[in-house]
């Protein structure tokens, strides 16, 4: 019997740079700032086989960050976490495994 994953649901949020920052944004600009998240590039997806996905991304610097899991639609309060963590001896880039 094959285990399949279901979903996988990652939230990260970008800012363009090319935004025009005089028109108001009622979503974006008031949510999360332009740049205030140290992930410059990612995530990106993996690795992928029938029953696990790699979840890959880098940053500025080195963080901890969390790939939530869940079969269903948010809200995400009973989603699975993988926890991981950027290394500066790895170009600052670091990846979660996530398995069925």
């Amino acid at each position: 019997m094959k285990a399949t994953l279901s979903l996988v649901a990652i939230l990260f949020v970008t800012v363009s740079a090319a935004q025009d920052l005089t028109w108001p944004d009622p979503v974006a600009n008031h949510v999360i700032p332009t740049q205030s998240t140290p992930v410059t590039h990612g995530p990106v997806l993996g690795n992928v086989t029938s029953s696990s996905i790699r979840v890959w991304l880098r940053a500025s610097s080195e963080i901890e960050f969390d790939v939530l899991i869940q079969p269903q639609r948010p809200p995400f309060e009973k989603a699975i976490v993988k926890k991981a963590t950027t290394h500066a001896d790895e170009d600052i880039t670091g990846y979660a495994e996530v398995a069925a």
